[in-house]
């Protein structure tokens, strides 16, 4: 043995745990890791915050505090247009930032994030749904599937459909009020149920109803929400392991799953009925589906996928655009002023629905309540991420990387105060005629922008119209005191006690 040997065998080179070894080695590693990312992060070049730099976890509190849009939107106001949030994250807002993200095309298309696609898949194999789809070029490919069934004049064509809906929904709007106290009742359950009629004549040729309700309907559907919004925030390991939990309290997030199985079993029954007499095909969502060949299994979850899609985003818009209107006497005064001008006493019959078409050429300041409600209180305020394509791009003077996640806000773009002045306050009459702007369509994004823009909007436009107007029109409207009437932001903005609470009250119609 040399002499080197026998000196090395003589050494200890064993790693000792000391405290103040251990110490030592996570302070090297947390300066090593601050070296790196501060002076060789691929977002070093952007303005944010300091933590960015290292972390994203502050963003992550505001995610879980319901407040995160309102964040982001404070960092944009001190840092510009662009900003660094964290580590590999990037938010933009501006034309370009909007145009850039949601109008890449099929040359430069900008993937949904994977955790996005996830959710919008219920945590099973990507591709399933429309929504879910990372390629914005497989999602349009798949939109073609649904051919006509959500285009304005498949809206139109079915309004004895809807308008069914509507009076079941304010049937049991005044069953309700008559047996509440004071004409107080908590709306958004109603709201909801009709939301979901409407969505199932769309979609499973009425298949599925909500208003012949039982309050159980509508209960399961907010399981629904609150099993996925679940399996969204804490990931699909630690829900998978916990609806094993035998505990009723948790039948809850089983509840998705059971939901699941009914739309497939309810599909199943449309499938046969298709078979049965295919001459009289719907021309809804299924029947388009059905026609396009589309898998089974993807046929489920796309029908899943549409109702938990259209169903929470319409239902709670309708709740804050009630709030937004009765909180402006001077809107509210105007929006009455105008239906009963519309429908004037003497000619219409209480409670009866109302035609889109006249909605939309008699009463246009009922449109510009609309509008501005999904301007200034989006359903979905905060980041839909994408990811930056591998070669990078260049947005508002910076280079973002490849492979980055980026996204630009929804709420930031709807309070862009060059382009909507005054942009915290509630001001229909900036949807004029003649006032709405080219920039002001291109940076309301409340139903997204671009290839990838809501498929449901003209059918949510016609729920929001026609709803809207069958209240104000037959009810006195008012908030009343002690109930808790906010919203909280859990990725759709939504009624922090549940419900919210108005007063309403017959006027002479």
């Amino acid at each position: 043995m040399s002499k080197l040997s026998e000196i090395l065998r003589g050494q200890s080179y064993g790693v000792v745990f000391t405290p103040v070894n251990t110490v030592l080695a996570i302070t090297a590693f947390f300066f090593l890791y601050y070296l790196k990312q501060r002076f060789f992060g691929p977002l070093r070049h952007l303005p944010g915050p300091w933590w960015s730099h290292y972390t994203q976890f502050p963003d992550t509190l505001h995610t879980f505090s319901g407040n995160r849009s309102l964040y982001i939107h404070s960092l944009h106001e001190k840092y510009g247009d662009t900003l660094r949030l964290g580590p590999n994250t990037v938010g933009v807002t501006g034309q370009e930032g909007v145009k850039t993200i949601f109008g890449g095309g099929s040359k430069r298309p900008f993937h949904k994030e994977p955790v996005i696609t996830e959710m919008l898949n219920f945590g099973r194999t990507f591709e399933e749904t429309m929504a879910g789809t990372a390629d914005p070029v497989s999602s349009s490919k798949r939109r073609m599937m649904y051919g006509n069934a959500y285009s304005r004049g498949s809206v139109l064509n079915m309004q004895d459909i809807y308008q069914k809906c509507f009076m079941n929904f304010i049937a049991r709007i005044e069953e309700s009020r008559k047996n509440s106290q004071d004409g107080i009742i908590g709306v958004t359950p109603y709201f909801r149920a009709m939301a979901y009629d409407v969505l199932t004549e769309a979609a499973f040729g009425g298949l599925c109803k909500g208003t012949e309700y039982g309050t159980d309907a509508v209960g399961i559907m907010d399981n629904v929400m609150n099993a996925n919004l679940f399996q969204w925030y804490f990931g699909t390991f630690i829900y998978n392991l916990t609806m094993k939990i035998p505990w009723k309290k948790l039948d809850w997030i089983r509840s998705k799953e059971e939901y699941l199985q009914a739309t497939q079993e309810v599909v199943s029954v449309y499938q046969s009925n298709v078979k049965a007499h295919p001459d009289r095909v719907r021309k809804d969502l299924l029947g388009n589906l059905i026609l396009n060949n589309l898998d089974p299994k993807k046929l489920y979850h796309e029908a899943y996928g549409n109702i938990w899609a259209g169903t929470d985003t319409t239902t709670n818009t309708l709740g804050v655009l009630m709030l937004a209107i009765v909180r402006h006497p001077r809107i509210y005064k105007n929006l009455v002023a105008e239906l009963d001008r519309a429908f004037p006493p003497g000619e219409y019959v209480p409670f009866a629905p109302m035609e889109l078409q006249k909605l939309e050429t008699e009463c246009p300041y009922l449109t510009c309540c609309i509008k501005e409600c999904l301007r200034r209180y989006p359903l979905i305020p905060g980041p839909s991420p994408r990811i930056v394509p591998k070669e990078g791009t260049n947005i508002n003077g910076w280079f973002v990387p490849g492979n980055a996640t980026i996204f630009a806000q929804t709420y930031t773009t709807n309070h862009n105060a060059k382009i909507f002045p005054n942009p915290k306050m509630y001001i229909p009459e900036r949807w004029q005629a003649g006032k709405e702007t080219a920039e002001m369509k291109a940076m309301m994004t409340s139903f997204g922008s671009g290839p990838r823009i809501c498929a449901g909007e003209n059918l949510a436009m016609m729920e929001l119209h026609c709803a809207t107007a069958l209240l104000f029109r037959n009810y006195v409207v008012s908030i009343p005191d002690g109930y808790d009437n906010d919203h909280v932001e859990f990725w759709i903005t939504t009624p922090k006690g549940g419900s919210i609470f108005l007063r309403i009250e017959p006027r002479e119609v």
